[in-house]
């Protein structure tokens, strides 16, 4: 029997990261409850309860982090009850959804980011935490930029694409990637985001171009066709066939410089590269809707160009 008082009865602290959509999107829940955790010297665990194909929050997406160094746990129903302070059986989590959709639940260490805007207020938290919304952008994380570096390299079982012969060409030239993400089967998404139209693409090249001396662009995307089609031009193009996505990315990350799509996937490849001089070209304008547009302004990190 233990009693009150004893070190047993030391009250965890931790930090809880609601993990939702993509990779990219996962990549930033984390980034962001890491730093948080880093900050207050405790524990960062992860929700992943969306992902349960008999979850009611069922997704297309997966978990996605687990090929990385990423430190942190999975949150159990009991941690995630007592954090937020409903218990998450089944019951409790109806409960909880039925408080919310009313308007009757507060809690102040349910920290949930229903917008993208950048809230510098949220760097100052402490105790338990539970997280619940996007961090888009680089100011969520960036005083422990090197952890987070080092958490989305490869742990060595999933790191053979690292062996693959376009690593060789990719390091040997002046590399740049493309990334075109085809929104165009993903309804919900190609409305609010809409795709990032030839143009923008045959511009960003053109300045590329003018900026360092014979570049390779690598193009990476869902839809390769659409890129052979509208990439043209005396570009020196190597289409590169989908692998995984975790792949994909640290075969991007690989390039010297970038040109990424409105997509939080080719965001995290761009910030990954790791040289000094690297050039990045965003698109100007990131989602088709302007209630999220207007949310933008810290999303693309200064230095990148915008066109």
């Amino acid at each position: 029997m233990v009693r009150a008082g004893h070190a047993s009865d030391k009250i965890i602290i931790m930090i809880i990261a609601r993990l939702s959509g993509g990779l990219g999107n996962q990549m930033f829940q984390y980034a962001f409850g890491r730093s948080l955790a880093i900050k207050n010297e405790t524990e960062l665990k992860l929700d992943v309860r969306g992902y349960d194909f008999f979850s009611a929050d069922t997704t297309r997406r997966r978990f996605a982090l687990a090929p990385f160094n990423i430190q942190a746990g999975i949150a159990s129903r009991a941690e995630i009850g007592r954090v937020i302070g409903i218990p998450q059986n089944d019951l409790g989590r109806m409960f909880s959804r039925f408080l919310m959709r009313h308007g009757w639940y507060h809690n102040p260490r349910h920290l949930r980011a229903l917008d993208l805007d950048f809230h510098e207020n949220f760097l100052g938290l402490t105790g338990n935490i539970y997280l619940e919304g996007q961090f888009q952008g680089e100011k969520y994380f960036i005083k422990n930029s090197e952890a987070i570096r080092k958490a989305f390299s490869l742990k060595p079982e999933f790191a053979e694409i690292l062996q693959s012969p376009i690593v060789n060409e990719i390091k040997n030239s002046n590399s740049v990637f493309i990334h075109f993400r085809d929104y165009a089967n993903d309804v919900s998404a190609l409305g609010s985001h809409g795709n990032s139209r030839a143009e923008y693409f045959a511009a960003a090249i053109k300045i590329i171009q003018e900026k360092i001396a014979n570049p390779t662009f690598f193009v990476f995307s869902e839809n390769l066709d659409w890129c052979r089609k509208n990439f043209s031009g005396d570009a020196n193009l190597v289409f590169v066939e989908a692998h995984r996505d975790y792949e994909d990315l640290i075969l991007m990350s690989q390039c010297r410089h970038a040109i990424i799509s409105n997509s939080s996937f080719s965001w995290w490849a761009a910030w990954l590269i790791d040289n000094p001089e690297k050039i990045v070209i965003a698109p100007q304008r990131w989602f088709a809707e302007e209630q999220f547009e207007a949310q933008t302004e810290n999303l693309v990190p200064k230095g990148w160009i915008r066109i």
